[in-house]
């Protein structure tokens, strides 16, 4: 598995796109050989890269890097890790097997939980305040599958999605604002927004 980063520059308003891409930097291999597929990416800098994938028999893949050197993250249970999101004073990382992690970057402390065995969790988001939200759905059945979960600081709780989201496999990724403003979306094109009381289904744009 090769892992590469691109470092971006601030841009800039010179109004020529062309130019400006040319004047990115090019790609840097910074991995090679990893144990298992990378899934995803997060990073606050170009020396706080934050790495999670998949578990090939000896345990997920889970780095972090420091602009120069590779370190493993220990403490996670075997099974893939679909994502991985920062709020700044922690992560959050989801993965199969119902499993959502919460790491906490000041003291290294990894706190994890296991919301339902059946679901793999795709998504995973919190807008900084300790709060979260952990989105997914069960992969062995082929509709009426997709979950969200939200987290108020002491336990995960269960939401009930609206009907045209509830009939798909799952979600796949949980995005948003704030804990009054969060976006879903996931398989069959759907997509979801939660006003801090709700979930509602939004259309989107069908191509034939």
């Amino acid at each position: 598995m090769l892992l590469l980063l691109l470092a971006c520059p601030e841009p800039t308003d010179s109004g020529d796109s062309a130019d400006s891409a040319s004047d990115l930097p090019p790609w840097r291999d910074v991995a090679e050989n990893l144990p298992g597929a990378v899934l995803s990416v997060w990073g606050s800098a170009a020396d706080d890269v934050y790495v999670v994938g998949a578990d090939a028999g000896t345990g997920p893949v889970a780095f972090h890097f420091d602009g120069a050197t590779w370190t493993a993250l220990p403490g996670f249970d075997a099974g893939d890790l679909w994502w991985v999101s920062g709020d700044g004073a922690r992560l959050w990382i989801a993965g199969a097997g119902g499993r959502v992690f919460r790491l906490d970057l000041g003291t290294a402390t990894l706190t994890s939980w296991v919301l339902d065995p059946e679901v793999t969790f795709f998504g995973a988001w919190g807008p900084g305040d300790g709060t979260a939200w952990a989105v997914g759905g069960n992969t062995a059945v082929p509709s009426d599958a997709a979950v969200a979960y939200t987290f108020d600081g002491a336990a995960w709780t269960p939401v009930t999605l609206p009907a045209e989201v509830t009939a798909q496999y799952a979600l796949y990724k949980v995005w948003g604002n704030a804990q009054d403003d969060v976006w879903a979306v996931g398989s069959g094109g759907v997509s979801v927004h939660w006003d801090g009381t709700a979930w509602s289904f939004v259309d989107t744009v069908s191509y034939a």
